[in-house]
């Protein structure tokens, strides 16, 4: 296996785990644009989970409750 860094890996394997829009996406950013894999989840993120949604998720996260009657997918 030639020597190839986990990076350029991660980088070269994400468009295969994506779908519609996001595969779109991935495959329109010029090679310039996502340099490392951090870099790429960054855009990524930013694109398709703005700030405020991930704030309304963890918000919901963090107030869950489950009552002792309840079944986990009732809850």
């Amino acid at each position: 296996m030639p020597d190839i860094s986990l990076d350029k890996l991660h980088l070269a394997l994400f468009p295969l785990i994506l779908h519609n829009e996001t595969k779109q996406w991935a495959n329109a950013l010029e090679e310039e644009e996502a340099t490392t894999s951090d870099n790429l989840i960054e855009k990524f993120m930013k694109k398709f989970f703005p700030p405020i949604e991930n704030a309304i998720r963890r918000q919901d996260l963090m107030t869950f409750e489950q009552s002792n009657s309840e079944n986990l997918i009732d809850a």
